[in-house]
């Protein structure tokens, strides 16, 4: 026999995930790995030798591009989980907006978190990269969830 959820109990579960979601990005900050100390790990993962040389290649040259392509994802995804908390409460554009705008402010006083930590640095360039993921995502949010002509306005 399946139990249904109650609508309050989908509420906590959105809110401690996106909570859990905040705290794995704070939390992954709070580090530094080199770029030497990665490949390193990544060649005691892979034992082949010509495997090794192009992973290690790859991430010498390419390798920021991962790393920042996973800043935008992250914050698309902070963004999602906010969206779809707030969308309980909030008619879809307030909660659209207000989703941005927090995402853009974590992603602000995240890189400013950053210049406490060794060997770590905040910048610009990674907020706007964290933002752009953010918007992208609300884009998304915005499109999937617009009213159909005769479906609701909110």
């Amino acid at each position: 026999m399946q139990t249904k959820v109650r609508n309050g109990d989908g509420e906590r579960r959105r809110v401690w995930i996106l909570f859990g979601w905040v705290f794995l990005i704070f939390f992954t900050s709070c580090f530094f790995v080199s770029i030497e100390v990665w490949v390193g790990l990544l060649k005691r993962i892979v034992p082949i030798p010509a495997v090794q040389g192009v992973l290690a290649l790859f991430w010498y040259h390419c390798g920021i591009f991962v790393v920042k392509g996973w800043h935008a994802t992250e914050y698309a995804i902070l963004a999602s989980l906010l969206f779809l908390t707030l969308r309980t409460r909030l008619p879809r554009i307030p909660a659209l907006l207000l989703s941005l705008c927090l995402a853009a402010t974590f992603a602000a006083t995240d890189e400013w978190h950053q210049t406490f930590v060794q060997y770590r640095d905040g910048c610009l360039r990674d907020v706007l990269i964290d933002t752009t993921g953010a918007t992208l995502a609300m884009l998304y949010w915005g499109r999937k969830t617009r009213p159909s002509a005769i479906g609701e306005l909110s």
